[in-house]
C-alpha cells in the first residue's frame, strides 16, 4: 500500500510522505476502517491507497491522514470505478442533499428530474477530456455536505443556460434585487453562517481604524476617490490602490480565519471566496456599522 501511496502523490510532497513512520500500518487500518459501513461496496486496498495519495494533505506527518473523511473517499473511490454498489451506497448516503440543495428553487418536476440526471452524469462518467466530477471530492469535508454543494451548482448552471433566472427563490435579508451568484452566497452563508460572520468581523477588526473609515467612506458614505483624496490629502490614484489593497487584504484575512473554523475541501472554500468577493460592498456596508471607529 505504501508503495501505491506514494507513487500518486505529486512529486513535491512525495519526500516529505517518504519519511513518515508507520505508514503502511496507518493505511492498512485507514482501509479496513473506511469500509465499515459501506455494506457490498468493495475497493481493492491498493486503488484506495492511491486514491487516497492523490488527496493527501500538504503536510505530512503521522495522524495526518485521519484529519480526511477516509470512509467517504473510500466511497468515492468506488464511485469514480463505476461500481454499482457504491452508486447506489451514495445514492442513499446522500440522496436527502439532492432535495436539500434544490429546496430554494421553483422547478417542475420534469425539470428536477432532468437537472439530477444531468448530475449523475456529471458525477460518475467521464467525459472526453475530463474526468468524473466525483473525482474532485478531496475528503476534507463531507462528502453530503459537498453534494449539496454540488447540486446548488448544478442547477444555477442549469437555470442560467435555459434563462430562467427570475424563477429562483431568493433571501432578501441583504438586497431585495440580488443575482443568480448572491442565491449561491446566501446558500453558503446559511451552511456556514456563524463561521463566515466570526471570520468577516474578525478581518474587518484587524484593520486599523484609519483603513476601516476608508472603507467606510467608499462603502457606507459614497464619497468619490477625489473626495476621499480631499480628506486624506492624497492623490485619487493613491487612494485607488490603498483601495484595491485593503480589499485584497480583507478577502485574504476572511479565508484564513474561515479556513481555521471550517474543514471543508478546498473547491468548496474557493467558492465561498469567490462568492465574498462579488459581493464584497454589501458585506462591508451590512456589518461594518457595528465595528468600533
Amino acid at each position: 500500500m505504501p508503495a501505491a501511496f506514494l507513487a500518486s502523490l505529486p512529486e513535491e510532497k512525495r519526500a516529505a510522505w517518504q519519511k513518515v513512520a508507520g505508514l503502511g500500518v496507518e493505511l492498512v487500518r485507514l482501509w479496513s476502517s473506511a469500509a465499515v459501513g459501506w455494506g457490498d461496496v468493495s475497493v481493492d486496498s491498493e486503488k484506495f491507497a492511491e486514491y487516497l495519495g492523490a488527496r493527501a494533505p500538504e503536510v505530512a506527518g503521522e495522524g495526518v491522514l485521519q484529519t480526511l473523511h477516509t470512509a467517504d473517499l473510500y466511497l468515492a473511490c468506488a464511485c469514480s470505478h463505476g461500481q454499482e454498489q457504491a452508486l447506489a451506497a451514495f445514492e442513499e448516503h446522500c440522496g436527502r442533499e439532492w432535495e436539500r440543495g434544490i429546496a430554494r428553487f421553483s422547478l417542475q418536476a420534469a425539470e428536477s428530474a432532468e437537472i439530477r440526471q444531468a448530475l449523475r452524469t456529471r458525477l460518475f462518467v467521464a467525459a472526453e477530456q475530463e474526468a468524473a466530477h466525483i473525482q474532485r471530492y478531496s475528503g476534507k469535508g463531507a462528502i453530503q455536505a459537498w453534494y449539496r454543494t454540488t447540486t446548488v451548482r448544478a442547477t444555477i448552471d442549469y437555470l442560467r443556460a435555459t434563462d430562467r433566472q427570475q424563477r429562483l427563490h431568493v433571501s432578501r435579508d441583504l438586497d431585495d434585487h440580488v443575482a443568480l451568484v448572491d442565491l449561491e452566497l446566501d446558500y453558503l452563508k446559511r451552511n456556514y453562517r456563524q463561521e463566515f460572520k466570526q471570520s468577516f468581523h474578525a478581518a474587518l477588526r484587524a484593520l486599523t481604524s484609519e483603513d476601516r473609515n476608508l472603507l467606510r467612506y467608499q462603502v457606507l458614505e459614497e464619497l468619490t476617490l477625489e473626495e476621499i483624496g480631499l480628506i486624506y490629502g492624497l492623490h485619487l490614484t493613491s487612494i485607488a490602490r490603498r483601495l484595491q489593497k485593503l480589499r485584497q487584504l480583507l478577502l485574504a484575512s476572511t479565508r484564513e480565519h474561515l479556513q481555521e473554523r471550517l474543514r471543508i475541501d478546498d473547491e468548496e472554500l474557493e467558492s465561498i471566496m469567490r462568492l465574498i468577493g462579488s459581493r464584497l460592498d454589501v458585506s462591508i456596508s451590512a456589518v461594518l456599522g457595528g465595528v468600533s471607529k
